[in-house]
């Protein structure tokens, strides 16, 4: 359905679909969707399942938040490092320096 609709891929996803929230969890690691936060009800959903969710998405990095009906899972947005040397980062060493996910 997304890739009919031209969308590579997502930030957030949100799902409620009353029972059919795993699948849907299978079917984006699956097609290699990998959002920044996705939130899920579980109330339809095993223990073990549950287990089993918040174990795959915490190896995959999120961070994993639980509630009476569902679960949230994201990734954190920066890391903050500070340079030993701000004249080898290009930085002037006045702040931190804010990387996104897929940088150095």
């Amino acid at each position: 359905m997304a890739a009919e609709a031209g969308a590579e891929d997502f930030d957030i996803v949100q799902t409620d679909t009353e029972g059919f929230d795993g699948e849907v969890l299978r079917l984006m690691k699956e097609n290699g969707l990998e959002p920044a936060l996705i939130n899920f009800e579980h109330l339809h959903m095993s223990r073990p399942e549950k287990e089993a969710h918040a174990e795959r998405l915490t190896a995959e990095g999120y961070l994993v938040s639980i509630s009476d009906s569902d679960m949230l899972a994201y990734r954190p947005p920066h890391r903050f490092t500070f340079p030993q040397d701000p004249s080898d980062s290009g930085h002037d060493g006045s702040g931190p320096i804010v990387q996104g996910p897929h940088q150095g």
